[in-house]
């Protein structure tokens, strides 16, 4: 269930949609769990909901730290070089990256011991709310479309240095999802890979190819796929009742034993 300050009346119909049940604090909510069935819209939060200004931290930048930090435990301890060329970011913004992660309590600097991560199950949720809004844009290289049905099955991304994410990533890791559309995570798009596969630039397509933005190992590398982490962000992003079935399958699989409360 979503708990959320406020949820305007078009969201909550593409809620219900979807069956995704919520709640606010205006007093909107929808719950589906017979012979419950609570559906209330339109509801006016007492006083204007104040926009607090996004931190850097949650800026692109700092995101892709996060990132790395998140996919890496102990990380945190490396040189701040390290933790740079992983997040493939300047040298320079790892420091203020730190410094705000201190100052909101997610790291803890405990001398000759060492940096320590801390909250990071509250650090996953924030970086998973910021993503869409902060970071994906500006990774998005093109979308397309393709008439082969099916297409993506026979497709071995390797040649291209290249990664499967959203729906496809998912279905490979959990075997639940029938995928509709295509994410591809991949460095200066081909023309190639563009030609051999019959892509065709088309907004409303659905083959989506973004840049990566990390630089380390993870275990679904040899699978050819995203790390677990960003599959998950891109399900969750788009709010369908299933992909966020699939994403918390992920979740508990993958990232549960990632992050803690402390």
């Amino acid at each position: 269930m979503l708990i959320t300050e406020y949820v305007n009346p078009k969201l909550a119909e593409d809620m219900r949609n979807h069956d995704i049940p919520f709640i606010d604090a205006a007093g909107n909510a929808f719950i589906s769990a017979t012979p419950l069935y609570i559906f209330v819209k339109g509801e006016k939060p007492d006083k204007a909901l104040k926009t607090e200004p996004v931190k850097r931290l949650l800026k692109p930048a700092g995101l892709k730290l996060i990132f790395a930090l998140l996919n890496n435990p102990g990380m945190e301890k490396a040189t701040y070089r390290d933790m740079a060329n992983a997040a493939e970011i300047a040298l320079g913004t790892v420091d203020f990256a730190l410094t705000e992660l201190k100052e909101l309590g997610f790291l803890i600097d405990m001398g000759k011991r060492g940096r320590h991560l801390l909250k990071t199950k509250h650090l996953l949720r924030r970086w998973i709310e910021a993503y869409p809004e902060q970071l994906r844009p500006e990774l998005v290289q093109g979308t397309f479309r393709v008439d082969a049905r099916n297409w993506w099955k026979n497709i071995t991304l390797a040649e291209f240095g290249a990664f499967w994410g959203g729906e496809i990533a998912a279905a490979k890791l959990t075997g639940y999802l029938k995928p509709e559309k295509a994410v591809i995570y991949m460095g200066l798009l081909p023309g190639k890979f563009v030609f051999k596969y019959k892509l065709k630039k088309d907004l409303n397509g659905s083959v989506e190819i973004l840049k990566p933005f990390w630089n380390f190992q993870w275990t679904a590398t040899k699978l050819g796929l995203v790390p677990p982490l960003l599959v998950y962000a891109d399900l969750m992003a788009t709010g369908d009742a299933r992909n966020i079935d699939a994403a918390e399958m992920i979740y508990d699989e993958h990232l549960a034993g990632l992050v803690r409360e402390d």
